[in-house]
Formats: C-alpha cells, sequence, structure tokens
C-alpha cells in the first residue's frame, strides 16, 4: 500500500514538473512575436509579395473598431494575437509615394494595452541583433525626448521615402505600431 502511494506521488511530481516545462516552452513573449511580424510576415511581404499572417488571426469584421489606414490597395487587413493588435497590408499608390506597406499597430482594445512589451533596455540595439544589420539598415532616431517614440531604420544615404524602412512607434516601454514599407519598383 505504501508502495502504492509513493508510486502515486512520484507519478504527480512527475506529471507537474512536465507540465511546467511545457508551459514554460510554449510560453511565446511579445519580443518573439514582434520578431515574427517584421522578419517573417512583413519583410516578405513588402520586399516580395508575400501574403503575410496566413492562418494567424482573423480578417477585421464590420463590428471591429478598427482604425485603418484606408488608401492601400491589393492587400488585407487581420485582427492578431487575441485581439490586441490590427494588421493591414497593402498597395499605397499616389502621386508621390509608390510603395508596399505592412503594418501592425495596437488594438486599443484593453485599457492597460501600450502594444509589444520588450524587455530590453536597448531596443535599437535588440532591432539591429533582430533585422537591422542583416538588412543593412541603418537606425535613425526621429524624437528622442518626446512620447512617443518614433525610430526608423532604413537602408545608409536614402531618405525616408526610398528603400527599404522600418519604423517603431515605441512608448511607454512597448512598441505600440511598426511599420514596414518598400517601393514598388524594386
Amino acid at each position: 500500500m505504501v508502495a502504492k502511494i509513493l508510486g502515486l506521488a512520484t507519478g504527480a511530481v512527475v506529471a507537474s514538473i512536465g507540465v511546467w516545462a511545457f508551459n514554460e516552452w510554449r510560453t511565446v513573449s511579445d519580443g518573439d512575436r514582434l520578431a515574427s511580424v517584421i522578419a517573417e510576415h512583413c519583410i516578405p511581404y513588402v520586399e516580395r509579395g508575400v501574403t503575410p499572417f496566413g492562418g494567424m488571426g482573423r480578417p477585421v469584421g464590420v463590428y471591429d473598431d478598427a482604425d485603418l489606414r484606408g488608401g492601400l490597395t491589393e492587400g488585407g487587413t487581420a485582427i492578431l494575437f487575441d485581439n490586441r493588435f490590427i494588421a493591414e497590408w497593402g498597395n499605397a499608390v499616389d502621386a508621390q509615394v509608390s510603395a508596399r506597406v505592412c503594418s501592425v499597430k495596437d488594438s486599443y482594445s484593453r485599457s492597460d494595452s501600450i502594444g509589444f512589451v520588450i524587455e530590453t533596455d536597448n531596443l535599437t540595439g535588440w532591432f539591429d541583433d533582430l533585422v537591422g544589420a542583416e538588412k543593412g539598415l541603418v537606425a535613425t532616431p526621429v524624437s528622442t525626448e518626446a512620447s512617443p517614440n518614433m525610430l526608423i531604420w532604413q537602408e545608409p544615404d536614402a531618405d525616408v521615402s526610398t528603400g527599404l524602412r522600418i519604423v517603431l512607434l515605441t512608448l511607454g516601454g512597448g512598441v505600440s505600431a511598426v511599420s514596414v514599407v518598400h517601393d514598388l519598383a524594386h
């Protein structure tokens, strides 16, 4: 009888350790989510036209309170990560701009949301490690003392209206919006 109880207790301990390890393994941070949005969805879309966010989230519906940019053609929208973010992509074509755009922003559906919470004191270094150095982009802080703060990565010696551009809007320890843009004639 004692052996049975010890066996059950040992099994319960092993099972609880297994459940804890599984939960730790499958935990996805906002840094992981933002990295995926930029590197796996938005950059392939703006550079090669690969449709982003396949199998993720759901389309924006008529009852969603989504502040969409509008003016984009041949694209789409999606509600991502349990209604925390709104994604929008398409072509922006007018007299001055002809570009493919992919943007993800906080949906503000929750009052405590500030966007992607990135656990780093050096967002510029984090982004450079993620994709900036690989793509040959350089950081250009637009505003360093105001909040929200805008950070732009672009090709060296390019102005802000040509080439690959990645813009992060930061606010209170989080990234509230990301936009990735590339010229259509590239």
